[in-house]
């Protein structure tokens, strides 16, 4: 069985490439840190939205996981 791969995207409307790679950086240690729930096989790619670098780590925290179980694609 293939591992979760995972693509992380931003764009210049976000904010300058130190907001960027910041909000890059939280998205990778949420995958990271959860890698074990998320189901195996599939490849994902987050696009960062406008406002995520002034977003709380829990705000984004709950949108990772929110996009995760709209797509079913948490383990249980």
């Amino acid at each position: 069985m293939t591992y979760p791969r995972v693509g992380i995207t931003t764009t210049k409307k976000v904010g300058n490439a130190v907001k960027r790679n910041f909000v890059k950086r939280r998205l990778k240690h949420l995958y990271r840190e959860n890698y074990d729930k998320i189901k195996d096989g599939y490849d994902y790619v987050f696009v960062v939205k406008k406002g995520a670098c002034e977003a709380e780590f829990y705000d984004l925290r709950y949108s990772f996981f929110n996009v995760l179980k709209r797509q079913k694609k948490v383990k249980r």
